[in-house]
């Protein structure tokens, strides 16, 4: 009698290890689907309205240079004047491809147009260029470090 109520408990302390290491595993599992499913979700302008309140980034919308706006292809197009003085311009699509072609038809648009051009950085559906009026070096180290605030999930 008492070799059964042994294995009972060994059946158990078995059973409350496995439970745990399946938790620990679907815990670990949900937090990369997050991941894999934040990055497949489209982006828009309120997204990116958002992300800058949720962060403490000051900024107004403002208008959009003349050469930097795209006729067609784009969902939405939007320049802000963040805190710094840059200019943060968002470019939304409605798919990549369409990325692809507007990113093409700016750089055709803008080729001649400045000493320094802006830091462009593509996410997802959505296409950003700062203008920070300082070397690309620099600008695309600012760009960076933007999407990278834009990007952190509290």
């Amino acid at each position: 009698m008492k070799t059964i109520k042994v294995y009972f408990i060994i059946l158990g302390a078995l059973l409350i290890t496995l439970i745990t290491i399946w938790a620990l595993w679907l815990t670990r599992f949900s937090e990369s689907e997050e991941m894999f499913m934040r990055e497949l979700r489209l982006l828009n302008q309120a997204w990116i309205q958002e992300r800058l309140v949720e962060q403490n980034i000051s900024y107004e919308a403002t208008s959009m240079r003349e050469p930097y706006r795209l006729a067609a292809g784009t969902q939405s197009q939007q320049a802000y004047r963040l805190e710094d003085g840059s200019e943060l311009y968002v470019y939304i699509f409605p798919a990549q491809e369409e990325l692809v072609e507007g990113r093409k038809l700016l750089e055709h648009q803008t080729l001649m147009l400045s000493t320094y051009p802006p830091a462009q950085y593509q996410m997802q559906n959505a296409l950003l260029l700062l203008f920070d009026g300082s070397t690309l070096g620099s600008a695309n180290e600012k760009l960076e470090l933007l999407v990278d605030r834009l990007q952190d999930v509290k």
